[in-house]
């Protein structure tokens, strides 16, 4: 790491938050790859109402679920770059879900744009001046999602002030349209 730090011009402070969210990915690719014996393909193919009463019925699981979505964001970030973030607090939500069957969207993920608060994170809307502002606490819309049992799971990107029908701000660069 120190080397890498002498050749890019990169304060330390930045390094280590990259180097967190660096070690935070891993942590979920290694979750995500733990759980080999999820059919991925056919989750992805259910619609959304097929997908919460399967949930409501127990023939899937909400980490069964949260799995798959979680690993075809992630390939499809690498193709289109269009996360901001992962909500590293899915995972706790994740862990207490299954004890309550509770909400219209009971072990959904789901995720929302940069430009909704969601608690202890930026709310940038691809604005720079937006940055290391931490929501004091989640939105409406993040708050019905919650209490109907949806788990909010990564931040996408969007164009800068949404002033823009191209996908790209100064901040986390443009999205590809597929």
């Amino acid at each position: 790491m120190e080397e890498f730090l002498q050749t890019v011009s990169v304060d330390k402070r930045t390094a280590s938050l990259l180097t967190a969210a660096a070690c935070g990915l891993g942590a979920l690719l290694v979750l995500v790859r733990s759980h080999p014996s999820t059919n991925s393909a056919l989750i992805l193919s259910l619609s959304l109402s097929e997908l919460t009463k399967r949930l409501q019925e127990d023939s899937l699981s909400p980490e069964e679920v949260f799995y798959s979505y979680m690993e075809k964001t992630l390939n499809v970030h690498k193709k289109l770059n269009c996360c901001t973030e992962i909500l590293l607090e899915s995972l706790d939500q994740l862990k207490t879900i299954g004890s309550k069957k509770e909400g219209l969207l009971y072990g959904v993920p789901i995720s929302i744009k940069d430009n909704i608060a969601y608690k202890d994170h930026d709310c940038t809307c691809g604005v720079v001046i937006n940055l290391e502002q931490p929501a004091q606490g989640d939105s409406v819309i993040v708050k019905v999602l919650k209490k109907q049992g949806a788990i909010p799971f990564v931040k996408t990107n969007l164009p800068q002030a949404l002033l823009s029908y191209d996908c790209s701000n100064p901040i986390y660069g443009q999205t590809l349209n597929p």
